[in-house]
């Protein structure tokens, strides 16, 4: 009799002849803990006699784990004993549950979390409730640092136990130590390396096997895990969003440039999400009053930020994938009198009032009225008149994510493409300076200052 415990079949072959007429019956007996067919006739007088070597085949299923017996006989049912026949055999059954991956080596980064407390993602990556994230430079190979088992019952797994793991990365055949009924295995290196590009791998999916002492292979279950394959090494902190965008939009990509180029493209809709806990996310959402946020960690916890968090952001996506060349530029109105500049959309009066401010002949909201905005991030016409303003260069190119504008191919074409003028408070006329006075960009003349 042969019995296989991974699907529960059962097989008794039958090597001898019986008397024509006889039926033969067929029943299944076993250790507690096991549930099969307790009786059926399987031949009888009206099929004929079997001939030697066919069988009768058993299905069972377990309850509880441990060594098990399972017999089976036949019977002529003539009374006759000598003609009963039965056969046992002995059979561990095993339950095996996953409980926790964690990866690591060379190559690995902590991915961290776009909000809460903004640490990095716990580790174990994987357990029965859990997918974290991973991060790896290109062209290195993942390792599980450690990966941990319950197996039942202990005795089936003591001696040397190795484990494999399968799917697209291969991690090699290692030794596992058992401690009671947790087995645990590590340093597994995959035989297999990531692309040498940047990449989005959802999942990274590795199917187990354990080797018992009894030398069978058993199903380990599986792990899935997303992972973030970087163009370097990160620079700063790998938030989850930045690690996203860089990946999911420069997949493929082998160079500094064109990378930086494809993440840049994901501002150019001002639809840009937030990856951990959904939401888009947005430039002076609400106005001034509910618009703090100046980093891309505070942007990215509160959802809405200033043109100051959506340069920082830009930056860090690029600085997640090793390209540190985007640079901060503060930008300023630089001429006489000035203190601020207004961003498209306004409208003018036909002519501003002769007044002792010339050039700054218009009166902000009487002469010049707020038309509706240039649109920003997540905001079709947001704050626009500011003592100072935020974007990147990326060598001689200027982008303005704030407003997903650019790139720009010189500080004049950002001036003429993105301001409708410049204002100087009243006081320097002896007005009050709430007023503020107003000249129009003056397009072939460059008025503003780029500070890096």
């Amino acid at each position: 009799m042969s019995w296989d415990e991974r699907t529960g079949t059962g097989f008794l072959r039958y090597n001898s002849h019986h008397t024509t007429g006889s039926a033969i019956a067929f029943s299944v007996t076993k250790s507690a803990g096991i549930t099969a067919p307790v009786s059926q006739t399987v031949w009888s007088a009206a099929g004929g006699v079997p001939a030697a070597g066919t069988g009768a085949t058993f299905l069972t299923s377990y309850t509880t784990v441990g060594m098990k017996t399972v017999s089976a006989t036949l019977d002529d049912l003539q009374g006759d004993s000598s003609k009963v026949h039965t056969a046992s055999t002995r059979v561990c059954l095993y339950r095996v549950r996953l409980d926790a991956v964690t990866f690591g080596g060379a190559g690995y980064h902590d991915v961290y979390h776009d909000v809460g407390t903004q640490q990095a993602y716990e580790k174990p990556h994987w357990g029965p409730t859990r997918q974290n994230p991973v991060s790896y430079r290109r062209n290195t190979r993942p390792t599980v640092d450690e990966a941990r088992w319950t197996v039942e019952p202990p005795e089936g797994f003591e001696g040397t136990n190795k484990v494999l793991g399968s799917g697209s990365y291969l991690f090699p055949e290692t030794t596992a130590t058992l401690t009671q009924s947790t087995l645990v295995a590590g340093n597994m290196i995959s035989y297999t390396s990531f692309t040498n590009a940047i990449a989005y791998v959802n999942p990274l999916t590795v199917n187990w096997y354990i080797h018992t002492a009894t030398d069978e292979w058993l199903d380990g279950k599986r792990n899935d895990n997303p992972v973030y394959v970087t163009l370097a090494t990160p620079q700063g902190t790998a938030f989850h969003t930045c690690l996203h965008i860089g990946c999911t939009n420069a997949g493929g990509r082998t160079e500094a440039t064109p990378a930086a180029q494809d993440i840049w493209g994901e501002f150019t809709d001002r639809i840009v999400w937030r990856a951990e806990q959904p939401v888009i996310l947005s430039y002076y959402a609400g106005g001034f009053a509910h618009t703090t946020a100046t980093t891309t960690a505070d942007l990215l916890k509160c959802g809405n930020g200033q043109c100051g968090s959506w340069a920082d952001f830009l930056r860090d996506c690029w600085r997640v994938q090793g390209i540190n060349n985007g640079r901060l530029v503060q930008v300023t109105a630089n001429i006489p009198l000035a203190d601020g500049f207004i961003v498209n959309n306004w409208t003018f009066a036909a002519t501003g009032p002769s007044t002792p401010t010339a050039p700054y002949t218009y009166l902000l909201n009487r002469d010049v009225l707020d038309a509706k905005g240039a649109p920003g991030q997540n905001n079709p016409d947001p704050e626009s008149v500011f003592v100072r303003h935020y974007i990147v260069r990326y060598g001689n190119n200027y982008d303005d994510p704030s407003y997903g504008t650019g790139p720009f191919s010189s500080q004049l074409q950002w001036e003429t493409g993105s301001l409708a003028g410049f204002f100087a408070k009243g006081d320097h006329w002896g007005r009050p300076q709430t007023e503020l006075y107003v000249k129009r960009d003056d397009p072939n003349t460059t008025e503003t200052l780029f500070s890096e």
